[in-house]
Parts: C-alpha cells; sequence; structure tokens
C-alpha cells in the first residue's frame, strides 16, 4: 500500500479532529498520513518541510483564507502539480462558480457524504499516481534513447 500525506487545512478544531481520524482509518487502498494545519499561513509553513500529495482546505479561516492558500501553493513551480481539494460551507451558487473558477481541482460543499468524499479524494491520488507513472515512463525511455545516440 502506497504511502500518502494528506495536507489538510480547517480552522474548526472539530472539523480538522473528525477529518483527520477519518482519512487516516479509511479505506481508500492508501495508507495515509495527514499533516494538519488551522490556515492557510499554518500550512504554507508546513510545507515547506513537508511536500503532500494532496491538499484538502476549507475555505473561509482566519490569518489566510483557502482562496489565498490556493494562489501560493499554485505560485509554486514545484507545488503546481500537488491537487488540492475545497471541502466547505460556502455552498451558494456564487460560491460554487467562484469555486470551480479557481484553480482548485474539486469545490465538495458541507455537509458531504463520507464515502463519496474518500471516492472523490482516492480517485484525486490515483489520477496523480499514474501521471507520475506515465511520466517516469517516459523519462526511462528518453534515457534509453539518448544513451542509444551517446554509445
Amino acid at each position: 500500500m502506497a504511502q500518502i500525506t494528506i495536507l489538510l487545512v480547517e480552522d474548526n478544531q472539530a472539523m480538522l479532529d473528525g477529518m483527520k481520524d477519518l482519512l487516516e482509518i479509511s479505506d481508500t487502498g492508501y495508507d495515509i498520513s495527514v499533516l494538519p494545519a488551522s490556515d492557510g499561513r499554518q500550512a504554507l509553513a508546513l510545507m515547506t518541510d513537508h511536500l503532500p500529495d494532496l491538499i484538502v482546505s476549507d475555505v473561509m479561516m482566519p490569518n489566510m483564507g483557502g482562496y489565498e492558500f490556493l494562489d501560493e501553493v499554485r505560485r509554486k513551480p514545484e507545488w503546481r502539480h500537488i491537487p488540492f481539494i475545497f471541502v466547505t460551507a460556502k455552498g451558494e451558487k456564487e460560491d460554487k462558480r467562484q469555486g470551480k473558477l479557481s484553480d482548485a481541482d474539486l469545490y465538495i460543499t458541507k455537509p458531504f457524504v463520507v464515502t463519496q468524499l474518500l471516492e472523490l479524494i482516492r480517485i484525486q491520488l490515483d489520477r496523480t499516481r499514474s501521471r507520475q507513472q506515465a511520466q517516469q515512463q517516459m523519462a526511462d525511455s528518453l534515457k534509453k534513447d539518448l544513451l542509444q545516440i551517446l554509445n
């Protein structure tokens, strides 16, 4: 089972603890460890030392909200590839529209169905893994071709 790190950003401590426990015991096919953060600023600090495989973030938070956090993540080339999921109580039509226009991969409103959230997370992780495998195969093929040319 692949080891995966999810950065979970949520200012509501009860929600943060509950989602952390849920993700760590879930049957997604991945061994998940969760890095908890209470706002975007704290999450950015964690990312300098721990590169997550996926980010799940609230939108409305103190200090640095979800959209500003997402913008900061997408500014760094080494972080752009990380799947980003918003899980938020902001469920009005305009909120959903803004979420879809953002650079987030998914926008999920609270309350959510736990099994659906876990399935969407698994799908994002599977896509990332497939993309990484394809990139590795391409790099291996290019390396092989280059060695043949040089020999």
